[in-house]
């Protein structure tokens, strides 16, 4: 799969996201909740800087991993 259809498609579903699910802006990345999930939290977040989001989670003292989807 090409880069370019990747990043539109990723375009595209980012667009689309919030018509079904709340979005939350997370200072540059975006995380979508919805009331009827089972678990309070944001069910998918895009556009995360992982280095700096681990950077934050080590400096609390947590443990954390990233799952590409």
């Amino acid at each position: 799969m090409s880069d370019e259809f990747v990043t539109a498609f990723e375009k595209l579903w980012i667009a689309f996201r919030p018509r079904w699910c709340d979005s939350h802006n997370l200072d540059g990345a975006l995380a979508f909740s919805h009331e009827i999930m089972k678990i309070p939290l944001f069910h998918r977040i895009v556009q995360v800087n992982v280095d700096d989001s681990l950077h934050l989670f080590r400096e609390k003292g947590f443990d954390c991993a990233f799952t590409p989807s």
